[in-house]
């Protein structure tokens, strides 16, 4: 009993990475005040870029981890570009570039490998036992018997809060967000604070569509990032644009993908298509008891002008 509990948990925090990976892309360019809503295109884009370039490499799953996050910063000057320089709506340029990125994730599978029989696989990232930590009871293989992008996504948060909430540049980041006509009267570079924050979270959500195949499946498929893309929206929501409590509400949604495994794995008679339906059930009721409750960024989602007389 205790051995499936600690295989339970391990896989929860396992499952817990794209999530968490989605939703500090999201944090961190809405804190500066730029909302990305392509996150389920960009995963996929992400999915499919890292499974090529890992494929063609023969396996090497650092260059597609690199493909992957090259791909995402790409995604996001263009994203930059349109909403920032351009001043675009930004909800309207996020749908268009989620419509674009799942078709090219898509595309460019099939020009590249076609379409197969049986789906070719690379081989999935190795599990990484930290010693003597992994010696810890329970905790041990739980958190430290993981593979190298846990390891870094966990560092990736404690790092993310450090910036936002102990440092001078953190503060700066959050003023953007809050008040950016403030924050360029005191000679903060509002664009340039924009354009960073918008890469660097573009790349994060490509990241996590890079996971999922490089981490857990060994294949590409068109429906691999399953809804985690707007499930990482509300996960954001839930963590009120903050990285730790980002990192543990992750661990939620995982449990109940987790759940739907185990559920499916024992064979219990439970129609599948309600077990489908489960994550996003429990997405709709974190979304309405944090409806009162959520506290987002000031300028979240408008686009700065300089030279408009007000905002």
């Amino acid at each position: 009993m205790v051995e499936q509990l600690v295989d339970a948990l391990r896989m929860m925090v396992f499952l817990s990475i794209p999530y968490s990976l989605a939703s500090l892309g999201i944090m961190i360019g809405g804190r500066a005040g730029v909302f990305n809503i392509t996150t389920e295109g960009m995963m996929l884009l992400g999915a499919s870029t890292a499974f090529l370039a890992s494929y063609f490499t023969g396996g090497n799953n650092l260059v597609g981890l690199l493909a992957a996050s090259a791909m995402g910063a790409v995604i996001g000057v263009l994203f930059a570009y349109l909403t920032v320089t351009l001043k675009l709506d930004q909800f309207v340029i996020g749908l268009t570039l989620f419509i674009l990125t799942t078709g090219l994730g898509s595309l460019l599978y099939k020009v590249y490998i076609g379409v197969t029989l049986e789906p070719p696989r690379v081989p999935v990232i190795e599990d990484l036992r930290v010693p003597l930590l992994a010696s810890i009871p329970v905790v041990g293989d739980v958190v430290f018997n993981q593979n190298a992008m846990v390891y870094f996504t966990i560092l990736l948060a404690l790092a993310l809060h450090y910036l936002l909430f102990k440092t001078m540049l953190g503060l700066n980041l959050r003023s953007v967000g809050e008040n950016p006509r403030a924050a360029d009267s005191l000679g903060i570079n509002v664009y340039l604070t924009q354009y960073l924050t918008t890469i660097a979270g573009s790349t994060l959500m490509s990241l996590a569509g890079a996971y999922l195949v490089l981490a857990f499946t060994g294949v590409y498929t068109d429906y691999i990032v399953g809804g985690r893309g707007w499930i990482a929206i509300a996960l954001t929501l839930f963590g009120r644009w903050s990285p730790i409590p980002i990192l543990l509400g992750s661990l939620l949604f995982s449990g109940v993908e987790t759940l739907v495994f185990q559920l499916q794995a024992r064979e219990v008679a439970i129609p599948y298509q309600f077990l489908l339906m489960l994550p996003f059930i429990v997405t709709l009721i974190v979304l309405i008891w944090v409806y009162r409750r959520a506290e987002l960024p000031q300028a979240l989602g408008k686009a700065y002008d300089r030279e408009a007389i007000e905002e």
